[in-house]
């Protein structure tokens, strides 16, 4: 499941203010509907990063439909056609 944005914040919060381990705060949070693992890895990327946000440029990256593209798609099939 993934965590909302109000529930990083309360984790951030209770990991830096109180200094909560991920099981006390997984604990103490039972209406989060999340699994301990998910704690566990947003407080290893607070750690690593300061923040729980997604690191940038991780993800699948995005593919770009040009008009060039397009055009030279177009120029293949024709060909194809002919051939």
């Amino acid at each position: 499941m993934v965590l909302s944005k109000e529930q990083i914040s309360v984790i951030k919060n209770d990991y830096e203010e109180k200094g909560w381990t991920a099981y006390r705060i997984w604990k103490e949070h039972p209406k989060f509907c999340c699994s301990r693992q998910a704690v566990e890895n947003l407080l290893k990327k607070i750690k690593m990063t300061g923040s729980g946000e997604r690191l940038k440029g991780s993800g699948r990256p995005v593919t770009v439909s040009s008009t060039e593209n397009k055009n030279a798609v177009e120029e293949l099939i024709v060909s194809k056609e002919d051939n």
